[in-house]
């Protein structure tokens, strides 16, 4: 099929689609399917043009995402909306960032299969508790290879909710800030509990409804990770909180290299997060015993 054959055949299928929206879901949006369009699709088009099947790849891609539009498992009203960022959806992230990335480094007779374990994984999730949709969401933007998909998933969903060795709180400590202003630009550290024995929920201090999740992870694993904005992480389950000593706390204020915290949270697995009264920080200490 010549060029200009092919991107005639590609503006019809786009019409249609689109025309085919309103008709088959009762909440569909104009303004976020053009978004997605113009956005993410044009990147994975950019990325797979001129490579075996790359007109059905997109097509495939297109009707799965004009599904999660009509589903309004993706909403946009501005191309900011559809960015690459904490807080997202696991399908939004699947979709708009995941796929346009790394479909095409898929072989060609793999890409559908590739992009139904997206989906799928998406959906499964739409039933779960909004906290580990978002945790995956935001562990996505560390897959690199879409054919290891499945084994990522097992590893990360492992790191988030299991409880690793137990620590004995010995020195050295190490420290690694986490700035909670990537999430929230206004958000100050306060109250914290352990949503599960890897996952710190922190709220604001000013404002009830705003909450924030961190990571606490290995340095050598790749350190402690904002996870972004969250409802109340009560509903994970929770972890069991470590008791400081005033010689372990001590230690461990003095590895956070400030005077007058605000609140120290400590994990049983060698962990403390700690929040500074001025500061938009969660400074992570680890411990190395």
């Amino acid at each position: 099929m010549a060029v200009a054959a092919r991107q005639e055949h590609a503006i019809e299928r786009l019409r249609q689609l689109q025309e085919g929206g309103p008709r088959l879901y009762s909440r569909w949006s104009d303004r976020a399917w053009r978004l997605v369009c113009e956005g993410p699709a044009m990147r994975l088009w950019d990325a797979i043009a001129g490579t075996p099947g790359a007109e059905q790849s997109l097509e495939d891609y297109l009707l799965l995402a004009r599904e999660a539009v009509g589903l309004q498992y993706v909403t946009a009203s501005e191309p900011a909306d559809l960015t690459p960022g904490l807080g997202r959806s696991f399908l939004t992230e699947a979709l708009c960032d995941v796929a346009p990335r790394l479909l095409g480094s898929v072989q060609p007779p793999l890409r559908a299969g590739a992009l139904i374990a997206l989906w799928n994984a998406g959906e499964k999730l739409n039933a779960k508790p909004v906290w580990l949709n978002r945790y995956l969401a935001a562990r996505l933007r560390e897959l690199v290879d879409l054919g290891a998909f499945e084994a990522f998933l097992v590893r990360v969903i492992g790191e988030g909710v299991d409880e690793g060795p137990l620590s004995s709180w010995e020195g050295p400590y190490t420290e690694i800030a986490v700035d909670t202003a990537l999430a929230d630009p206004w958000f100050l550290p306060g109250i914290m509990h352990l949503a599960t024995p890897a996952i710190v929920c922190c709220h604001d201090r000013r404002r009830d409804d705003r909450q924030v999740a961190v990571l606490l992870r290995r340095r050598d694993a790749g350190g402690p990770l904002c996870l972004g904005a969250t409802p109340c992480l009560d509903q994970a389950g929770g972890g069991i909180e470590h008791k400081l000593s005033m010689t372990q706390q001590a230690a461990v204020v003095n590895a956070a290299a400030i005077s007058d915290p605000v609140e120290v949270l400590a994990s049983r697995t060698g962990f403390a997060a700690v929040a500074y009264q001025l500061s938009q920080r969660i400074h992570v200490v680890e411990a190395a015993g």
